[in-house]
Parts: structure tokens; sequence; C-alpha cells
């Protein structure tokens, strides 16, 4: 007769435990940005591809979680106001600029911006454009479709090493961009500054 308690007993504690972990996990994820790959913001496109626009994603790092916020543009950078006059500096590079493994404040771009923009009695307005795995020709094609819109007063190109091996994209492309046609769009989404 006491095995019938102890068995119901045992159910009830395996159920409140289960329930426990469901809850547990349940408020652990809510309102939390989604853990994924940089890699799943890639829009394919000629002549590069660019980044989601608006995305925000953390990334699993080797130093901890990273999170990524782009701005409306597909770009790890705020979202400018364009409003009055400012002398903007537009950035341009691959992983270094746009910050791979570091938090957006403390990135070289984040870093200028924070220097310029509150250090100066003029105004002053930094443009980070800059996105992981770009070689020089997708920066030039950034530059064109995107930067030059901007009328800046200083082009900032940041030139890595790796970026002397460029492979032909018309034999070999590599992922992952995609194309060779470096021509730019005819209007620029920014909005007039």
């Amino acid at each position: 007769m006491r095995r019938l308690p102890l068995r119901r007993i045992g159910l009830l504690l395996v159920a409140v435990a289960a329930g426990g972990e469901a809850l547990v996990r349940l408020v652990e994820t809510f309102g939390r940005t989604p853990t994924a790959s940089l890699y799943s913001l890639i829009v394919p496109g000629k002549p590069r591809f660019t980044l989601r626009p608006n995305a925000d994603i953390v990334v699993p790092e080797r130093y901890g979680n990273i999170e990524y916020k782009l701005n409306s543009h597909g770009f790890r950078d705020r979202e400018h106001s364009g409003t009055g006059p400012a002398q903007r500096v537009v950035l341009l590079g691959d992983s270094v600029t746009f910050g791979l493994g570091v938090r957006q404040e403390v990135t070289f771009a984040g870093l200028l911006a924070h220097d310029l923009e509150t250090g100066t009695a003029s105004r002053r307005e930094v443009f980070n454009l800059a996105v992981f795995a770009y070689d020089t020709r997708d920066e030039l094609a950034t530059y064109r479709s995107e930067g030059a819109a901007l009328e800046p007063a200083v082009v900032v190109l940041q030139f890595f090493l790796n970026d002397f091996a460029i492979e032909d994209h018309a034999t070999t492309p590599r992922a992952p961009t995609w194309g060779k046609d470096s021509s730019p769009p005819a209007t620029s989404s920014w909005p007039s500054l």
C-alpha cells in the first residue's frame, strides 16, 4: 500500500522538475537577441554582397558573446540623423574596421566617432561603411554607392595585409562576395545631408 503514494510523489516531483526547467528556459530566452552567425546576415548582390539592414544578433565569439547591431543601411553603425551641416568622415574597410569580435562601442570606428563627435566644437560625423570579408574592390563599390553621396571631408580606408591577395572574381569567385561589376547604382539610399 505504501508503494502507491511513493510512486505518485515521484511522478509529481518529475512533473514539477520538468515544468520548472521549461519555465527557466522560457524566462532565459524571453526578450533576448537571437544568437546566429554573421554569415546569416549576408545578402548576395552585385557588385558586392551587403548585410541585412536593421539586423540585431548575438554571435558567440572566442571571448564571449558579441552583439552586432546593423543600421537601416546594413552597416554596423548607428542611425545618422542627417540634420545640419557636418564634416563627414567615411570609414571603409573589412573585419578590422567592422569590429569583428569586439563590442560596438570599443571598435576603431566607435572610438573614433566618440572622439570626433564629442570632443570638438565643430560638428563632425563618422560613418562606418566597413563590412567583414570585404576586399579593396568591395570597399570601392561601397564608396561609390553609399560613401560618395555623403560628400565626406575625409575618407579612411583600412587596408590589411590580406588585401594584397585579392583574387580575380571573374575566374575564381571567393565566398562570400559574388560578382565583379563595380559600377555604382544610380541613386543612394542615404538621407540628404
